[in-house]
Order: structure tokens, then C-alpha cells, then sequence
């Protein structure tokens, strides 16, 4: 006996469990809601990232400009963040608090 039933969502047919309807578009959905909140932590962490070698890396004397002058661990968060050693700060972040 098929198990063929309409998707809640799209209305299509589908034959999956109907408790737990794997039909494309609730799959996409399911995924959609797990991906944005991947997206938003992984927001997160890039701007903790930022805060942090905002705060630890050494500034050369130029305008909003850092450096890691050879500190392993900035010299990572760089690679991390794709941002290049030295690194200057665009116009629009300094109204986040950086100099």
C-alpha cells in the first residue's frame, strides 16, 4: 500500500511518512532553519574574533592600521578572518570603537 499523501507545505504528492514529511520543500525548510542558525553563530564568532585582535594586535603608527608582527596567534586569527598583516580598518569600522 502506498503512502502517498499531499505535503502540508508545497501541496504536491508525496509518499513519505506524513508524521514526518521529507518532501523537498520541508527538507529545504528543515535545512534553511539549521543553516541560519549556523549563519548567525558563525557571525558571532567572527565578531568576537574581530574584538579580540581588535584588541590585542599592535598598531603600526599608520591611521586604523594593525599589525601581528610575527605573534603566532594574531598571525592565525588573520589567516582566519582573510584579512592581510598589516591590516587597515575601513572608514565604516570606526564607528564600532576602533582607532
Amino acid at each position: 500500500m502506498s503512502n502517498y499523501h499531499t505535503c502540508p507545505r508545497c501541496q504536491s504528492w508525496c509518499t513519505c511518512d506524513t508524521t514526518i514529511c521529507s518532501h523537498p520543500c520541508d527538507t529545504w525548510r528543515i535545512y534553511s532553519d539549521k543553516w541560519s542558525a549556523r549563519d548567525a553563530e558563525i557571525k558571532a564568532l567572527r565578531e568576537a574574533l574581530e574584538d579580540m585582535v581588535g584588541q590585542f594586535a599592535y598598531e603600526t603608527g599608520k591611521p586604523r592600521e594593525i599589525a601581528t608582527y610575527g605573534l603566532s596567534a594574531l598571525e592565525h586569527a588573520f589567516d582566519v578572518l582573510g584579512w592581510d598583516d598589516p591590516y587597515t580598518y575601513p572608514e565604516a569600522a570606526l564607528g564600532k570603537g576602533e582607532t
